[in-house]
């Protein structure tokens, strides 16, 4: 990381007292300038991480009544960074169609003007959230999509498991 000044002017990354400080504030910097520029229109990934970084749900069935648990695990050596914000965490599936998986698509629509936290997920940890199957437009064979941060700040997507909604 270049510092951004030698000599007291702006952050001082030479202060020993404040180079941590410095150091993490530009991390998140990093971070939220990635969340930014990235968007959502997301359509590689995996269904589970090579690294232990998991997406699942509790079936590969459920009924349009019926409610999903989502649950986010990580097993990998180190914390993660997630973000989340006032609407669902995992808020973004893809529907298999004519034996290809569609566009990213929202469950709900975004909930716009309402901020982005970037949150840790330690190792060991995991973020479990609900959603009702009624969400979904239409019935059909779907995959949630998330993304998440490693410690080098890289951009990793993953898929759940594929489900089914039925009438």
């Amino acid at each position: 990381m270049l510092p951004l000044s030698k000599n007291g002017a702006g952050f001082n990354f030479y202060n020993k007292s404040t180079q941590g400080k410095a150091i993490s504030m530009s991390l998140f910097l990093y971070l939220m300038l990635v969340v930014f520029l990235a968007g959502c229109n997301l359509i590689g990934g995996r269904t589970q991480s090579n690294n232990g970084i998991y997406l699942t749900t509790n079936g590969t069935q459920f009924h349009v009544k019926d409610s999903i648990n989502v649950t986010l695990v990580n097993n990998s050596a180190s914390g993660i960074g997630t973000s989340s914000s006032c609407g669902p965490t995992f808020n973004l599936y893809q529907q298999w169609i004519n034996k290809h998986w569609s566009e990213t698509k929202y469950i709900l629509p975004p909930t716009w003007g309402c901020a982005n936290s970037l949150d840790t997920l330690k190792s060991g940890g995991k973020i479990s959230e609900t959603i009702l199957a009624n969400y979904f437009d239409t019935t059909g064979t779907f995959r949630l999509v998330t993304s998440y941060y490693g410690m080098n700040s890289h951009r990793e997507t993953i898929f759940s498991n594929k489900f089914t909604l039925i009438k």
